[in-house]
């Protein structure tokens, strides 16, 4: 029996729903060989792209324009949380 095999990295794909796709082709295939721990970790990725393609397409609605700039918006946003200082002195 011959079992599906794919190992690309996350930034090969442009649309998180093609990857989601990929991650579940993978996820079954490492199930059905016995491989539970590779089988959970593609399960994680599949569910992390179905998760980002639901906030993009929530970006989206709202009307934030193309997805690049919800990217790069989300990332300063999550930056400024990481330098933001807790002690206020």
């Amino acid at each position: 029996m011959n079992f599906v095999s794919i190992d690309i990295p996350s930034e090969n794909f442009k649309l998180p729903k093609a990857e989601a796709e990929a991650c579940r082709i993978q996820r079954i295939s490492y199930e059905s060989e016995g491989k539970r721990d590779q089988a959970d970790k593609m399960f994680i990725r599949e569910r992390r792209a179905l998760r980002e393609e639901k906030i993009r397409k929530e970006f989206m609605k709202i009307g934030f324009g193309s997805w690049r700039r919800v990217k790069t918006l989300r990332s300063e946003f999550w930056r400024s949380l990481k330098t933001f200082d807790y002690r206020f002195n």
